[in-house]
């Protein structure tokens, strides 16, 4: 994956080869002679690549040759008139029995002690910095020679040549190797001591072209490097953040010539695979991987094994910008089991812009994240359950439980069309455990039409999983099962849960949840802003913590909505706290405060329709109820403080003052509507109620005429209205209404439990 990058740097060149020089010039007074020389066509047996890329040696402005004998060393410069394969050379004239000529002007020793491991192109394909030279030695006569391979005593560089074809990640090439781990068989400079496992050439400005290609040029020294067959080698090429390796293994015997281009090819992207993945570490519990850069993120994915656990840590922040992220585990049988520690650090800007399975940043999660922020995620989900954190939490078998603790997903983005949320798009598993995660500024769109399950954290609890001190402020929208923490509870334990979020959606919308089947729910609470059902008619089934409470039966026990607005002006069915609780639920100690209701038919500041015998200690307190469209029909359409419906149903020591306005008809303080096998005690309302249109009732609107009813101990604070303005039947007895003392002296009367009520007319 990713690593880093060192630039070396070398002294530029021009690189040439010579045949025969010509005769030295008289020498003039001072004792100049001058050379005459031409570069005969691949002379130097340093031959063309192709046609097309070949190395042609010329002569340039500014060469230089160095004659010595002993520890006489004379330079002779070139003259301005060369043409590029004809030149004349000036210099003093030496003596000696035997010389030595070099190019460039510089003695044998330093020839002999140059390092050609710091070599630095700039672009990519440039020729520019490749440095020639050549040494000829123990001639007789320097007035004729040669830089040739049949001279005897010649050496001279030779050249190797990269030519690659990289995968789609790589971009920009900043180094490129020639390694054979393990043998030290690459001379790095003209010293026989000079070995070493790897050629190694630095790039600068190294662009890939947009076939992905690269071409890179390093000199070699005078040694013929050889390479048995069978010898293990790698391509090793470090872009950006990545550290590709292709595995090369020649089959018969190969060698790195002097006075040749020698080649090495990689033409098949396919073969690269990244290595030096991570900063540190070996994937342990002891000793996790350690992620500092993106790109050793993006090894995540190849490191996981099915039904093994690998550890990773996060070492530093981590920007994504620029990666098309890919789920770690999306594909089944999903056991690749990962323990992910964020150590406290953000990954930022993870983008999945295509639809793939589970898209997330864990895909299904089978195991452990902690300690971790994500931020500015964007999520283009398709038809694909989705979360930024996973889009599925834990398999049905897992070995271990999946765990996401003190993780934070903040301002970022998911649409699609299946099971969404802002953490994560469903669970799977029994075991899986939320604890101190939170999701913050973030939006979660449903785009389809069909009914599926969005909300601010998950979008469907679908097995019995626990969440702890667990968090949603977004802003989501959908059309049926949306809700501010979840879109749509099957299962599972809450516990000290939040929702803040603005939820709109066209039915069983919640603040907190949109449906609950069969959750247990312990001290949860929507604090708005707002929810909204835009759907008209029967089902619109709104509430500002949840929007219907199905039949197979979930517990709430003291959680609340506080200062929000549950919109659903043209709906029915539109609750304070629930739009709609099926038989089987119950609700124990929750209560809702300050929250404005704009409701159509069936509306109230607790519950608008009410089929459930598990109501006890709720209250509503303040707020106000804005029901239009009330008008009492046989299909028990009304609006109440506290419920409007309520059939088959059981409702003890709970009490509501909320304000009713408008002037319609079918409006009771508490209850608007009741039926059959329906029980209300210890009860009360002190609710103010602007309407006068009958039916109306301080307690209740309506009593029908079925069996079952009971209305016992219960109080309507009011001196201007009728406890029950229609009473049809029903057992109706012992009950007060009126203002006479307090409402506390009157439960006192009543026979009400001083260990439920304080009889300051609140609830303990």
């Amino acid at each position: 994956m990713k690593t880093r990058i060192f630039t070396l740097f070398c002294i530029p060149f021009v690189l040439f080869s010579c045949e025969k020089a010509g005769n030295f010039d008289i020498p003039a007074p001072d004792g100049t002679v001058e050379i005459h020389a031409i570069i005969a066509g691949n002379a130097t047996r340093v031959v063309a690549v192709d046609a097309e890329n070949g190395l042609d040696w010329n002569w340039a402005e500014g060469d230089q040759i160095a004659v010595a004998s002993g520890d006489k060393i004379s330079v002779f410069d070139i003259r301005s008139d060369f043409s590029p394969k004809e030149a004349s050379f000036t210099g003093k004239e030496i003596k000696g029995d035997k010389y030595s000529i070099s190019y460039p002007a510089i003695t044998a020793e330093n020839m002999a002690a140059i390092n050609l491991s710091g070599q630095t192109q700039t672009g990519n394909g440039s020729k520019d910095h490749l440095q020639y030279f050549a040494l000829l030695e123990n001639v007789a006569d320097y007035a004729e020679f040669a830089f040739s391979p049949g001279s005897e005593g010649f050496k001279q560089c030779g050249v190797l040549h990269f030519s690659l074809v990289l995968p789609e990640e790589a971009t920009v090439v900043n180094r490129v190797i020639l390694r054979a781990p393990g043998n030290a068989i690459f001379h790095t400079g003209n010293s026989d001591a000079a070995l070493s496992e790897e050629l190694s050439l630095s790039v600068m400005e190294g662009a890939v072209g947009s076939d992905h290609s690269f071409e890179g040029w390093m000199t070699t020294s005078w040694f013929e490097d050889a390479i048995p067959a069978g010898t293990a080698l790698e391509v090793n090429v470090i872009a950006g953040d990545y550290n590709w390796v292709a595995d090369i293994t020649p089959t018969t015997n190969k060698a790195v010539k002097p006075g040749y281009v020698n080649n090495a090819n990689v033409k098949d992207a396919s073969m690269w695979n990244v290595a030096n993945r991570y900063a540190a570490g070996d994937g342990t519990e002891q000793n996790p991987w350690q992620i500092k850069t993106a790109g050793q993120l993006m090894c995540v994915h190849e490191d996981l094994v099915e039904e093994q656990v690998t550890y990773f840590q996060l070492i530093a922040d981590i920007d994504l910008s620029g990666h098309e992220w890919v789920p770690l585990n999306p594909t089944g049988p999903y056991k690749k089991y990962i323990s992910f520690d964020g150590q406290g650090h953000t990954i930022s800007n993870l983008t999945i812009s295509t639809p793939t399975a589970y898209p997330s940043f864990a895909g299904v999660l089978y195991g452990t994240i902690r300690n971790v922020s994500f931020s500015n995620a964007s999520i283009n989900a398709g038809n694909n359950k989705a979360g930024v954190v996973a889009g599925y939490m834990g398999t049905a078998d897992a070995f271990i439980p999946s765990l996401a603790e003190n993780v934070t997903v903040r301002n970022s983005n998911i649409t699609g069309m299946s099971s969404m949320g802002g953490f994560v798009g469903q669970t799977g598993s029994d075991k899986s455990a939320f604890v101190d995660c939170r999701v913050e500024n973030t939006t979660v769109s449903h785009t389809g039409t069909g009914n599926y399950h969005v909300g601010g954290f998950v979008g469907r609890a679908q097995k019995d999983g626990a969440y702890a001190s667990c968090s949603a402020e977004a802003t989501v929208s959908g059309t049926q099962f949306a809700g501010g923490f979840a879109g749509y509870i099957e299962k599972g334990t809450y516990t000290d849960c939040s929702s803040t979020s603005t939820v709109t959606a066209s039915t069983d919308v919640g603040g907190f949840v949109g449906k609950a089947d069969a959750g247990v729910l312990i001290g949860c609470r929507y604090t708005g802003p707002s929810v909204k059902a835009t759907k008209s008619g029967n089902q619109a089934r709104c509430g500002g913590f949840v929007g219907y409470a199905n039949k197979n039966g979930s517990v709430f026990s003291e959680c609340y909505v506080k200062n929000a607005k549950v919109d659903a002006s043209d709906g029915y069915r539109v609750g304070g706290f629930t739009g709609q609780a099926d038989a089987g639920n119950a609700f124990n100690q929750c209560y809702v405060e300050n929250v404005t209701v704009n409701g159509g038919q069936l509306s109230a500041g607790f519950i608008g329709v009410d089929y459930c015998d598990g109501i006890n200690k709720c209250h509503v307190d303040g707020g106000v109820l804005n029901p239009s469209g009330v008008g009492m029909t046989d299909d028990g359409v009304g609006a109440a403080g506290f419920v409007a419906y309520t059939e088959n149903a059981k409702i003890l020591n709970s009490y509501t003052s909320m304000s009713i306005s408008g002037n319609k008809g079918g409006v009771g303080g508490f209850v608007a509507f009741v039926k059959a096998n329906t029980v209300i005690q210890y009860c009360y309302s002190e609710s103010l109620i602007l309407s006068t249109t009958e039916p109306v009732g301080i307690f209740g609107a309506w009593v029908d005429a079925l069996e079952g009813i009971s209305i016992n101990k219960c109080i309507g604070w009011s001196s201007t209205l009728k406890f029950i303005d229609w009473l049809d039947g029903g057992d109706v007895s012992d009950n007060y209404c009126g203002t006479e003392g307090t409402v506390s002296s009157q439960a006192v009367l009543l026979g009400w439990d001083p260990n439920i009520w304080d009889f300051s007319a609140k609830l303990k």
